[in-house]
């Protein structure tokens, strides 16, 4: 905000991320930022919602991003869960060739769901959670899953009665596991975070 011209926004400079916080769920967070948002979009400023990681039963559908970099990133997180997996199996020193398969299956079948005619054009559609899509539409723009690269949905229990999640990874679901075996996975998460917050910033006025 320009305090001495009084304008929201110069075309010749690029604006700071802005975030918003709250000390807990339903603080108001969502409904702020929508509203930030029409204002900023009001105002002529090109801007859109970003939620690194939300954790939400409830979803909506959003644009696919680019086929080839999704293949990467979804690629490189299947690798370290199945590296992941398999010094796991070795460190029990039991047999456990049922989960090990069922692993396999399903990075198998997501890599050719990632394969299907749409992704091959580089468009159909993933999810992300209702907050940002409502965010999006506060924006004036077709939501993405960038604005929402990390959606965890709770449901179940292992064998051991951990508490499970759904990870879905940019719109698609790559694995269901332990909170604590993601937790492990910051590294290769972030990488995929970060790249989605700069696709967002290269098509509006953030940094």
């Amino acid at each position: 905000f320009d305090n001495s011209n009084n304008n929201y926004h110069n075309p010749s400079t690029r604006c700071p991320s802005l975030a918003v916080l709250g000390t807990m769920s339903d603080a108001g967070k969502t409904t702020i930022v929508a509203g930030i948002c029409r204002i900023l979009s009001n105002e002529g400023v090109r801007v859109a919602p970003f939620k690194a990681q939300n954790m939400s039963n409830n979803a909506q559908p959003a644009l696919l991003p680019n086929s080839t970099r999704r293949k990467r990133l979804y690629e490189s997180f299947e690798a370290a869960v199945t590296i992941d997996r398999q010094q796991q199996q070795q460190q029990q020193r039991a047999p456990q060739e049922t989960s090990s398969s069922s692993l396999s299956s399903r990075s198998s079948g997501r890599k050719s769901d990632n394969g299907n005619d749409s992704d091959k054009e580089g468009g159909g559609y993933g999810e992300i959670g209702t907050a940002q899509a409502l965010q999006a539409e506060a924006c004036r723009l077709v939501p993405r899953v960038e604005m929402n690269p990390l959606l965890l949905k709770s449901g179940g229990r292992n064998e051991k009665g951990e508490y499970l999640c759904s990870v879905v990874m940019l719109g698609k679901q790559i694995v269901r596991e332990t909170y604590g075996d993601l937790g492990e996975r910051t590294t290769s998460l972030q990488r995929m975070v970060l790249e989605s917050h700069d696709a967002l910033a290269e098509a509006t006025d953030a940094e």
